[in-house]
């Protein structure tokens, strides 16, 4: 049940990412990954919705602010190591975070972006 309500979310939160692509000057990819990342110190759990080589949207219930530093980790589709990222809440609302990387490494780089261009529809659901 809660990996049918997790897809389901998902489904519904495409017209958010096309919404919001139409702000910025690039485009995301959807997808559902799971990651996990810490906020002040207190670690959560969630699921990015889409990613791009400048940030991610995760979806959370949790209240965050703008200009939080967030540590992220999760599983970039088609390479083994879990990538660490630092970025930045750049906005809030009450479907989740908009996030803007700090500076990538060459490898995250390429992870983010081979699974960025690639046609593959990536859904993980925890089991």
């Amino acid at each position: 049940d809660e990996q049918h309500a997790a897809l389901l979310r998902h489904l519904q939160k495409k017209d958010h990412a096309i919404d919001n692509n139409e702000r910025r000057g690039y485009s995301r990819k959807a997808c559902l990954i799971p990651l996990t990342y810490v906020v002040q110190d207190r670690q959560f759990d969630g699921y990015i919705l889409d990613i791009s080589d400048h940030g991610v949207f995760i979806e959370t219930g949790n209240v965050f602010f703008s200009g939080q530093e967030i540590i992220m980790t999760f599983l970039a589709p088609g390479f083994q190591k879990p990538l660490k990222i630092t970025g930045e809440i750049v906005w809030s609302s009450q479907n989740g975070i908009g996030v803007k990387f700090n500076q990538l490494t060459a490898h995250q780089h390429k992870a983010i972006t081979e699974f960025s261009k690639s046609n593959a529809e990536v859904i993980k659901i925890r089991s």
